[in-house]
């Protein structure tokens, strides 16, 4: 079957695209999805709540003096235009690439849009005529120089991105650094993440914003860099020559149950790790109990650096956002790429600011994992000595499929008659007093040591109407020969949080109130990430959207598509919201915790630098 085209129909678009007008360098207009008109308005007023406009003038005008008192012609661009156009791609969904902000910058807007993006307006047509002309007659080129400026000023790090150079040019670029600079760059990039993110909180409505207490999960994140070695042809010079993207780095992923599914047999073949290049972005979402009110999923923290670099400390960074608008502190859930950290980088620092873990462990951190005055912590929880070795074993047991599902169910649910409480906390949370099991109002054990010390005092079991003792009963081979001090002081005993704190948690590990959070806040953010790297909603690892090199450009482009994701977040929220029917108040939580630096052990200091720089490490650093 033959089609004939319509040659007048042609005819009309061929007419049509000769009639689009030339700028002042003879370019024509370029025909693209353009952004409309209310996202513009929506995205100078999110650049003005958020205040980064100002932030970034300021940073402008510290970086190069000139710019303040700016000599010959004015910028044909302000850093408030180039901000706006930025988010307003995010917010749309769509490229930010430097071909679609300038598209953005030279698009038809109205009088009013023009002023809200920054640019010159009149009240006379004719004047405001010529004004709108040299704005749509901006070149390509004005948009590149002014974005690189703009990312030097919170670029930790930034390399010569038009060659890739060896590692020894490198180490020579990196030995003429200042220190100091490169704290500085890291804290505004760090501060302008923080400052976005929480931002998109703040436009929630108040009653919104009261149902969340302050609950996280973390995850990581794989961005691919835009051009991983440089040109097409991937012919290289010089050997020897690194990436162009310098601050980038190799992601490796070890192949798991999903990818087997590709292979005929279903079985995992060795050697088949995925490898990657890129940064990798570290994203805390927030999240609610079940049961509790809804809260939208936002990305409410965010860092980005090198792959598998700090990872804790990249998660501490993208919480200081949260902290500096005084948000509450909850619980925060993590897998074991973030808990596997040391505890100095990463375990203490979110303990300093009132969050509580809820996390996995490796098999060979099962068991007992700290000890103190007698106390076994037990898979993150402490226990009494008299802790049967079965119990303690049970996860290993269940994990070697030595015990079945439900006798691995039953051992965990038997911990609790052994577990230590907690009397009271002391010295704002960093000593926490914990009786023994057997001892005081609530004892869940009828020890022979308790028994032996206190008498007639000691805690007395009875029997329920099903005929069982309401006290556990601990027998003499259960408890040590020699009492610890945990069994001979008559009240309590202090143990500082930090002991353990590397596995200390807020639930007991496999419990019900633990499998209640764990796997539910994981999926949430396995899919966030699915939602965010989908190339029909946020699309962070579309390389094509960030067609440049370099940590700063990097980091303000994905910032801008992060604020889009929020944004259609909020709007799905809002949807349901109006969609759902009344719901009975959900049951108080506590008072949230406030967080700040200040609430920390006696003698210790909040960070007042960056804990890390992002990117590149050179041969002479040493990676924590």
């Amino acid at each position: 079957m033959t089609f004939s085209y319509d040659r007048s129909t042609a005819d009309t678009i061929y007419e049509g695209l000769r009639d689009i007008p030339k700028n002042s360098k003879g370019r024509r207009y370029a025909v693209r999805v353009q952004v409309p008109s209310r996202t513009i308005i929506l995205a100078a007023h999110f650049a003005q709540l958020s205040g980064v406009v100002e932030l970034v003038e300021a940073w402008m005008a510290d970086t190069y003096p000139s710019y303040q008192t700016p000599r010959g012609r004015p910028p044909l661009i302000p850093v408030k235009a180039y901000v706006v156009a930025t988010l307003a791609s995010g917010i749309a969904l769509g490229n930010t690439s430097y071909i679609s902000i300038h598209s953005v910058l030279t698009g038809e807007w109205t009088r009013a849009e023009r002023a809200a993006m920054g640019f010159a307006v009149s009240a006379n047509d004719d004047e405001d005529a010529l004004l709108d002309a040299k704005r749509r007659s901006i070149g390509y080129d004005c948009v590149t120089r002014l974005a690189a400026k703009v990312a030097l000023t919170f670029d930790p790090k930034p390399y010569p991105s038009r060659s890739g150079l060896t590692i020894e040019q490198l180490d020579a670029i990196d030995a003429t650094r200042d220190p100091k600079v490169m704290a500085l760059h890291q804290a505004r990039a760090d501060m302008l993440a923080g400052r976005l993110m929480t931002a998109c909180f703040k436009l929630l409505p108040e009653e919104i914003q009261c149902r969340w207490h302050g609950d996280l999960t973390g995850d990581g994140t794989l961005v691919k860099g835009y051009g991983g070695w440089g040109h097409n042809s991937g012919v290289r010079k010089v050997k020897e020559s690194q990436s162009p993207e310098a601050n980038a780095g190799i992601h490796a992923r070890t192949q798991d149950r999903r990818d087997a599914a590709a292979f005929d047999t279903g079985q995992i073949k060795p050697d088949k790790t995925i490898y990657n290049f890129g940064y990798e972005g570290h994203a805390l979402l927030m999240t609610a109990p079940e049961g509790a009110l809804p809260v939208p999923c936002l990305v409410i923290g965010w860092s980005l650096d090198r792959p598998s670099v700090g990872p804790g400390q990249n998660l501490v960074t993208a919480v200081q956002g949260i902290v500096e608008a005084n948000l509450p502190s909850g619980r925060l859930v993590t897998d074991m790429g973030y808990s596997q950290r040391f505890p100095v980088n990463f375990h203490l620092p979110f303990a300093q600011l009132g969050y509580t873990q809820v996390m996995m462990y490796a098999d060979a951190d099962l068991g007992v994992q700290a000890t103190y005055a007698g106390f076994l912590m037990v898979e993150g929880t402490w226990y009494g000595p008299c802790i049967p070795q079965m119990l303690i074993d049970a996860t290993k047991d269940f994990r070697a499929g030595r015990i079945t599902e439900d006798v691995f169910r039953d051992r965990i649910a038997a911990r609790v008659k052994y577990q230590a409480r907690i009397k009271r906390r002391r010295k704002d949370g960093w000593l926490v007093d914990y009786r023994c099991p057997g001892r005081g109002d609530g004892a869940t054990n009828d020890c022979p040591i308790v028994r032996d010390r206190m008498g007639d005092k000691a805690p007395a079991y009875t029997v329920n109407p099903e005929g069982r003792r309401t006290l556990n009963m601990v027998f003499a081979a259960q408890v040590p020969a020699d009492p610890p001090t945990c069994c001979t002081n008559a009240e309590s005993v202090t143990i500082p949080v930090d002991v353990g704190i590397k596995f200390a948690q807020e639930f007991p590990y496999e419990s019900e109130e633990w499998r209640a959070w764990y796997p539910r806040e994981r999926n949430s953010m396995e899919g966030k990430n699915r939602y965010l790297k989908d190339a029909a909603a946020a699309a962070i690892a579309n390389v094509d959207h960030r067609r440049f090199r370099g940590y700063g450009k990097q980091h303000f482009a994905l910032l801008a598509k992060l604020v889009g994701a929020n944004f259609q977040t909020i709007l799905a929220f809002v949807d349901a919201e109006e969609d759902r029917e009344k719901n009975p108040p959900a049951a108080k939580i506590g008072r949230p915790k406030k967080v700040g630096w200040d609430n920390l052990p006696p003698g210790s200091t909040g960070p007042p630098e960056p804990m890390r720089i992002a990117g590149r490490q050179s041969t002479s650093e040493k990676v924590a």
